[in-house]
């Protein structure tokens, strides 16, 4: 099974932020605050967060506008566009009833890009990281779907994508296992399929989304949370975690710290790749086996990145 890099916590729909400063009055934002209630992902950002801060293995990406003022999960001229459930939810019509002040649609695309900029930005400087797309979903219908009785049943869905983004079967199932042998029932692609990526200019990525049900650790109706089974379902996330064990860069090997430097910089481990590629197969990789990358720990990785109306916001 791939020994990944960092795990990269990406939870996109956990915000409720409405800024007053976008609209131009308030029952514009009640209305849109009103219609956002069924598509927020209530408490990810917590349900999900590492126990420990000062893991540098994990990075969150964790955007600071409710879903329904910018959905940064969403894709360039994406399908659920015609629902108006794009990048811009209602767009159209619909969006104008909720009063946001002229240049503000504007703002948040630049906005957008700016989060897949340096969402991809940070995914580079990893040797090769898995994201966990975090979500979570209402055991009632929503805009999005229409659950049925089958659907609602279902406590975790794992979701990926048929590409290179897709990890590899024996981990997708390994998860699957994990959490069935926890008491949950578990579906694949569903209700929900697809993975986020992030286009990295062929830097590798792997990606699995996890969507849990809102049932198991909150009141959905009251909009809080139900202390005990939240502590549960996140111990037993935690636990995953480390099944997919994520390495720090100075637990690399030479050959795999020279293959990720030349990738980002090509050129500059030409002469290294050559030695190792020529050298003999058995002392190669007995070399490799042996040799950790222990002078580049200085290298850090921000925990968090957040978005704010002026741009991407880094912090540890």
């Amino acid at each position: 099974m791939k020994n990944y890099s960092n795990i990269i916590l990406h939870i996109p729909h956990a915000s409720r932020n409405l800024p007053d400063s976008f609209f131009k009055n308030k029952e514009g934002k009640e209305l849109l605050l009103k219609e956002s209630s069924s598509l927020i992902d209530y408490f990810t950002d917590e349900l999900f967060r590492p126990h420990s801060a000062n893991d540098r293995r994990f990075i969150m990406l964790v955007p600071d506008y409710c879903r329904t003022l910018c959905d940064v999960e969403r894709l360039r001229n994406d399908p659920l566009e015609s629902r108006g459930m794009g990048i811009l939810y209602g767009k159209g019509k619909k969006r104008s009833r909720f009063a946001l002040k002229e240049g503000v649609d504007n703002q948040l695309l630049a906005y957008y890009d700016d989060y897949h900029a340096k969402a991809a930005e940070i995914i580079r400087s990893c040797p090769f990281p898995i994201i966990i797309d975090c979500h979570s979903f209402s055991s009632h219908s929503t805009e999005l779907v229409t659950m049925t009785p089958e659907m609602a049943a279902i406590d975790i869905c794992l979701g990926f994508n048929d590409d290179k983004s897709c990890p590899p079967a024996e981990l997708i199932n390994q998860v699957q296992e994990y959490f069935t042998g926890k008491g949950y029932k578990v579906a694949l692609n569903r209700p929900f399929s697809n993975s986020k990526t992030f286009d990295t200019g062929g830097h590798p990525c792997h990606s699995l989304m996890i969507e849990v049900n809102k049932r198991l650790y909150m009141d959905e109706e009251k909009t809080e949370i139900k202390q005990e089974p939240f502590n549960k379902l996140r111990n037993d996330l935690m636990e995953l975690y480390s099944i997919i064990k994520p390495r720090n860069i100075s637990e690399m090997t030479a050959r795999e710290f020279a293959e990720w430097m030349e990738a980002k910089s090509p050129g500059s481990c030409t002469e290294l790749l050559s030695m190792l590629n020529t050298a003999k197969a058995t002392t190669t990789e007995q070399t490799a086996s042996q040799t950790r990358i222990v002078t580049f720990r200085f290298i850090r990785y921000p925990s968090t990145l957040r978005q704010t109306k002026n741009g991407p916001e880094t912090t540890e």
